[in-house]
């Protein structure tokens, strides 16, 4: 059986989505940001800060669907990791933030076989 894990939530200063954009057009945005939708429109949860975030920020990027270890889901408001199959310990924390975001990096995208 799989055991799922979830963490407390990806902590750091919530933005509104202008302030995000203005720091993208700046080229000032630092990569550690999530977009958050719930009921109340559109928020960003920057993660850049090591002062006002947590842990969270540092689990990277997998190159597909195939290494990922770690999946994301918005609660409440509140952007949850979670683990849903057993990870050794040392092993790299991965989540795959989708095709457009790991091709604009320049990589190609690994595929998991049917």
């Amino acid at each position: 059986a799989v055991v799922s894990t979830q963490s407390t939530g990806y902590k750091g200063r919530k933005m509104t989505q202008k302030k995000y954009r203005d720091l993208e057009q700046s080229g000032k945005e630092s990569g550690y940001a999530w977009k958050v939708r719930t009921s109340k429109g559109i928020h960003y949860v920057d993660g850049s800060s090591y002062r006002s975030s947590n842990w969270l920020r540092f689990i990277n990027c997998a190159r597909g669907q195939c290494e990922e270890n770690v999946m994301v889901r918005v609660y409440k408001g509140v952007v949850q990791y979670y683990s849903y199959k057993p990870i050794p310990i040392g092993t790299e924390l991965l989540l795959f933030y989708g095709d457009e975001y790991f091709t604009d990096l320049g990589y190609e995208i690994c595929r998991v076989e049917p």
